[in-house]
């Protein structure tokens, strides 16, 4: 079975491969070295002690390639010329592993001599409540010292299955949502992550209500009502919180500002409220990913705090 490359895929501790999809991942040889060239932001002291460092792109991995790999399921760019080659599933596990990893995790798909990344080699700001969404639960290795987290790859692994249903494609069509977001979990400004966060969201209220709306009442809803629809729908925020939502046209103005002029006026509270959002963006994936979104970052204590009039806090 062909093995490619694959760059910047940290392992589970003690876990020297796994089985993803239809593909089989294992780590490359001198695995310690390679991974210690990676980004790390954080000293790290688990398998290995690794302290923070700039780092960049690493082989950390290989891939075997079934014989009959699948075609993508996600929406991908289709090949525009005779030298590219059609998305395959391959892309929808690597999307995915990107997105829990917080790297851009690829594939060598050329030869190493025409070797040109474009890819970014920083850890992702987003990502954080995605990954620790998945439960943890340790495999049985006889050792507590070599156990790694079987309940990770078990949870990529039932993602994989559920995004790939009939029914989960035809709900978030196609799940171009997904690729929306993977792009604004990127080590990019806050401003184009919020950006790019919130036109997810409009794209999620077209499809969750397009059989029950009109094109035109999709499109003349006002942001805030899209906004406060949503984080019902997903049990984020109880629909009474959000009935009167004159804080969430506070953040309605804050998108405005960005698209229009370029930054909002970047006081404390609006970063806040704009790193809440991308926050909440993270919520509602875990949600269409059929996870249960982790409070990690307090994000439902600043939700409640967020959607509280400023009035209502006063004696």
């Amino acid at each position: 079975m062909p093995t490619i490359d694959i760059f910047n895929l940290p392992f589970e501790d003690h876990l020297d491969a796994f089985g993803f999809g239809p593909y089989r991942f294992s780590r490359a040889d001198g695995y310690q070295q390679r991974v210690m060239a990676l980004q790390h932001i954080l000293n790290c002291t688990h398998e290995f002690t690794i302290p923070r460092n700039t780092g960049g792109h690493s082989v950390t991995g290989t891939v075997e390639i079934p014989a009959d790999e699948p075609a993508a399921i996600l929406p991908f760019e289709k090949r525009q010329n005779e030298r590219e080659r059609e998305p395959t599933a391959l892309d929808d596990c690597l999307l995915l592993l990107s997105m829990f990893e917080k790297r851009d995790i690829f594939a060598r798909h050329w030869p190493p001599h025409e070797e040109v990344i474009i890819a970014d080699s920083r850890v992702f700001p987003g990502g954080g409540i995605l990954r620790c969404s998945i439960p943890y639960a340790p495999s049985a290795h006889p050792d507590p010292m070599d156990r790694h987290n079987k309940g990770y790859i078990d949870g990529l692994n039932r993602i994989y299955e559920l995004i790939r249903s009939v029914e989960w494609q035809e709900k978030y069509r196609h799940g171009a949502f997904l690729l929306l977001v993977a792009a604004a979990m990127r080590p990019i400004t806050l401003t184009t992550r919020f950006s790019l966060c919130w036109t997810a969201w409009e794209h999620l209220f077209f499809i969750l209500n397009q059989h029950r709306l009109s094109r035109r009442k999709l499109k003349d809803t006002h942001a805030a009502d899209k906004i406060a629809s949503i984080l019902a729908d997903f049990d984020i925020a109880l629909t009474a919180a959000v009935t009167d939502n004159s804080q969430i046209k506070a953040l309605v103005k804050v998108r405005n500002d960005c698209v229009h002029f370029g930054m909002p006026q970047r006081t404390s509270e609006i970063k806040n409220s704009m790193l809440l959002f991308t926050e909440l963006t993270e919520f509602v994936t875990a949600r269409i990913l059929n996870l249960s979104p982790n409070n990690v970052l307090n994000t439902n204590e600043r939700l409640a705090e967020f959607l509280t009039p400023p009035d209502a806090t006063q004696p």
